[in-house]
């Protein structure tokens, strides 16, 4: 949605072409993203590798701390038959769905409950008669999953806020887990954190939770139950 990205000498020397959306986003459109250091590996799920960098990009920021998420249809192809519940076809659908609801019901929680996003990128590369397909999405860096034991009361409350206002945005996460909640430090305040949800693969829409047949306050409260009880505030 915006590039292309300059990898500054990276395997993808190329960069990833734009994807023309009319989303939302914090950067202008086609703006360039210059990646300040090497791409540092930080963890990796079943859709994603996620990395972390600093970027700069001109004439609106010149430091910014940035998390790099990648799927490609190889890596996961290559895990379909081990511990990796999806399958290529799977996966895309699943990283449309994030993209679309970051992009589209959650952008104006953008940087307060959820990360920034500041871009989209794809390639297509033709390999032995196929399409090889790599995906990244560009990221504010929310910081580390939490250790809900190390949480203050004051945090526990404002992620649980959160979730009223992803609800409040018609969004059901229905993936409220620690390892989706993330927890930084401004060095400048360190009695201050920042604490966001994050990984919105598995989510509904109100139009969708309705259309399946379920009651959208029941299933609202349900979740806010789970969360209730894993940051023991019931």
């Amino acid at each position: 949605m915006y590039g292309p990205i300059d990898w500054k000498g990276s395997s993808i020397s190329e960069g990833l072409p734009r994807i023309d959306n009319d989303g939302g986003g914090v950067l202008p459109q086609n703006q360039l993203l210059h990646l300040l250091e090497p791409l540092r590996p930080c963890g990796r799920g079943a859709l994603w590798t996620v990395y972390r960098s600093r970027a700069q990009v001109p004439g609106v920021d010149s430091d910014l701390k940035i998390a790099v998420k990648f799927s490609s249809s190889r890596t996961i192809a290559a895990s379909e038959n081990t511990s990796n519940p999806y399958s290529w076809g799977e996966a895309r659908a699943a990283i449309k769905r994030d993209i679309d609801v970051m992009m589209g019901p959650l952008a104006h929680l953008q940087s307060h409950a959820v990360p920034s996003v500041y871009g989209i990128y794809v390639s297509a590369v033709r390999q032995q008669k196929r399409d090889e397909e790599t995906w990244a999405m560009i990221l504010s860096d929310g910081g580390e999953r939490v250790d809900i034991g190390r949480l203050q009361l004051h945090e526990r409350r404002v992620i649980l806020q959160h979730y009223q206002a992803i609800h409040d945005a018609q969004v059901l996460h229905w993936d409220c887990h620690p390892r989706n909640w993330l927890r930084s430090i401004d060095p400048r305040r360190v009695f201050e954190s920042k604490l966001l949800v994050t990984d919105f693969e598995r989510s509904f829409t109100r139009d969708e939770v309705i259309g399946m047949g379920w009651n959208w306050e029941s299933a609202c409260e349900e979740e806010m139950q789970l969360v209730r009880k894993m940051l023991s505030l019931q």
